[in-house]
């Protein structure tokens, strides 16, 4: 009887994993030309969060867009249109706001503030210049909050043209007052991305970006210090994507190999100090590139990524999890999207962790580039069983 029970246990298990718990639903159905987008959520309110950046024909701009309904459904209160060009936007839910910081490719880096009740605009609060960097720009921001601890922070990063990495922090309360605290760091150019590190007694923030010589780094704080330099080869310009949880740490980005960039990603089990690589995706001969990377171990959910494969007619995005994280084993890979992703080195996915079981995935559709959001369940009985651990298991039958 015992073994009827497990296997009727795996079976459901290998269900849940085949299947999305829902289908594809645009963000935006009339949109075109999404080129970002960011995704977070509202743990207090239930409410999720996406931040779409847009390059259209005659002009650019940035919406934000809140779903009340769990990712079935999304709407905008307010979009910032502009002639100029938006380098960057990132959002982070912090307190009782969703702040959303971006750059025009100019010297100033900009946040704005909406309520996490609505997704409207704090127009007491409205847009500010957090920092002008001339006669530097800004080329990359990040943003990032402890929503998952204290719920009391707000940080701010950017790269700036001239090579540093400046980090500025705030009461999310406030948020009109940020105070700056910089690593120092003069080698920057590109691939900014930054995590709170629940739990950790010592790294609250790390953060991942590409210096000037073709080096992947991770930095933590506090103080400010290095973790990780590591050299990899090929272009510099593709994003990295970081997230920690209780100095467990998963770092993931493009390299180039013999035939055509592949996926890689750095694990680590104390906050970067050693890392084990894993090449979680490389072409054959004769396939396309894969690319796009980002990767959650949220909360102390299961770390997780994404990503896109060009494969021609229909391009996939693929999850991959971690689910033995003491043997740092990958699940083989599963499509999540039933809409061909624009895959290109200007595109990635985007994937967060939304309490309680499941992941959030947004990519841009390849036609018309139409933000696209997924809701993923997480195993529905996922104990460990599925790799083998049958600990959690009654062998009583009842």
């Amino acid at each position: 009887m015992k073994h009827t029970k497990y296997l009727f246990a795996g079976l459901i298990v290998g269900l849940c994993a085949l299947v999305p718990a829902l289908a594809d639903v645009p963000i935006d159905p009339g949109g075109v030309g999404s080129r970002q987008i960011e995704l977070d959520h509202d743990p207090d309110s239930g409410n999720y969060f996406a931040v779409v950046r847009w390059v259209e024909s005659q002009f650019e701009a940035w919406a934000l867009y809140i779903s009340t309904d769990q990712g079935a459904t999304w709407s905008s209160n307010v979009s910032l249109t502009t002639t100029g060009e938006w380098l960057d936007v990132d959002l982070a839910v912090a307190g009782d706001y969703v702040y959303v910081g971006y750059t025009r490719g100019g010297d100033q880096a900009r946040i704005a503030r909406f309520f996490t009740t609505d997704g409207s605009l704090d127009t007491v609060y409205s847009f500010r210049t957090l920092i002008d960097v001339s006669p530097a720009n800004v080329v990359d921001i990040a943003l990032a909050s402890d929503k998952d601890g204290p719920d009391n922070e707000i940080y701010y990063a950017l790269i700036a043209s001239d090579g540093s990495l400046r980090f500025f922090f705030d009461s999310s309360a406030d948020g009109t007052t940020f105070g700056e605290l910089s690593p120092g760091i003069s080698d920057a150019v590109s691939g900014l991305d930054m995590t709170y590190n629940q739990g950790s007694p010592d790294h609250l923030i790390l953060f991942s970006y590409w210096d000037d010589s073709s080096h992947l780094h991770i930095w933590r704080t506090f103080p400010w210090e290095e973790a990780r330099s590591i050299p990899v080869a090929g272009p510099i310009t593709r994003a990295s994507a970081i997230s920690a949880y209780d100095d467990r740490v998963v770092v993931c980005f493009g390299q180039e190999f013999a035939n055509g960039v592949g996926v890689r990603a750095l694990t680590s089990w104390n906050a970067a100090d050693g890392t084990l690589s894993h090449l979680i995706d490389i072409p054959d001969p004769g396939e396309g590139d894969y690319g796009g990377c980002d990767v959650t171990a949220r909360a102390g959910g299961e770390v997780a990524i994404t990503y896109m494969h060009e494969e021609g007619d229909f391009d996939p995005v693929y999850l991959r999890r971690q689910t033995r994280p003491g043997f740092f084993i990958w699940t083989d890979r599963l499509v999540i999207n039933e809409t061909d992703v624009a895959m290109a080195s200007i595109f990635r996915t985007s994937l967060n962790w939304f309490p309680p079981d499941h992941y959030g995935i947004a990519y841009s559709e390849d036609s018309m580039g139409t933000p696209y959001f997924d809701r993923f369940a997480l195993l529905i009985l996922a104990d460990g069983f599925e790799s083998g651990d049958t600990s959690a298991w009654s062998n009583t039958v009842p």
